[in-house]
């Protein structure tokens, strides 16, 4: 599951940040994506979104699956 795992962020993004340093926390591993073309090409439109097996997740969702232990 760990090369499945993609965070679509921004640099200057405080909820990004936020959301690494919970995966971080987890030692869940992850990779970072920061190209926005590539998330125009995937129809990401605000950021952090979180990738789990192409599936995307808000930010709000990312933190609800990290919570609930979906990612351990």
């Amino acid at each position: 599951m760990e090369d499945s795992i993609k965070v679509y962020s921004l640099p200057s993004c405080g909820m990004c940040k936020m959301l690494k340093q919970q995966l971080n926390s987890l030692g869940i591993k992850y990779t970072v994506c920061e190209d926005t073309e590539e998330m125009r090409k995937v129809n990401i439109t605000s950021v952090p979104v979180l990738s789990i097996n192409g599936e995307l997740f808000s930010f709000k969702d990312a933190l609800k699956k990290i919570k609930q232990g979906e990612l351990k």
